[in-house]
């Protein structure tokens, strides 16, 4: 079982350190991530809705230079099935999606988590600087009688 829980934590990282270079250089992706009839690599998900990614090539390069481990995993990958089929590592990998929604997807999903952060805080706040009813407790005032005596 640790050895497909580490698999599983690799994916989440690879995920997450190609969409930060994709984000950080999107802009010659788009053009140099064009093939030949002029569209990125078309990609089904589960529900038959038609997605774009840069061609599996690009993102193996990426992530490879990234995470080492990425090598082996192609290695072994390439032993067992005899063929190195690189849109099927993407595949397996986790990152055939189109990074434009996932980071649009991620960018909402920040500012959910600010802005449920900021709530949190302010509430805080709100308890802190609230005062207590001292009137509403006898044992209470009758303590702080004996406190202040």
């Amino acid at each position: 079982m640790k050895i497909l829980e580490e698999f599983e934590q690799l994916k989440a990282e690879l995920k997450e350190r190609w969409l930060d270079y994709y984000e950080i250089n999107h802009s010659w992706i788009k053009v140099a991530a064009i093939n030949k009839t002029h569209t990125w690599a078309e990609v089904v998900d589960g529900k038959s809705v038609t997605l774009t990614c840069p061609d599996s090539k690009l993102i193996i390069g990426v992530v490879s230079d990234c995470d080492p481990r990425v090598s082996e995993f192609i290695q072994v990958s390439t032993q067992f099935s005899g063929t190195c089929n690189l849109d099927k590592i993407v595949e397996g990998l986790g990152l055939r999606f189109d990074p434009e929604i996932e980071l649009k997807e991620r960018a909402e999903a920040l500012a959910k988590r600010q802005e449920a952060e900021l709530l949190a805080a302010q509430l805080q706040e709100t308890r802190l600087s609230t005062p207590l009813n001292h009137n509403s407790d006898p044992l209470l005032d009758k303590l702080r009688e004996e406190i202040n005596k």
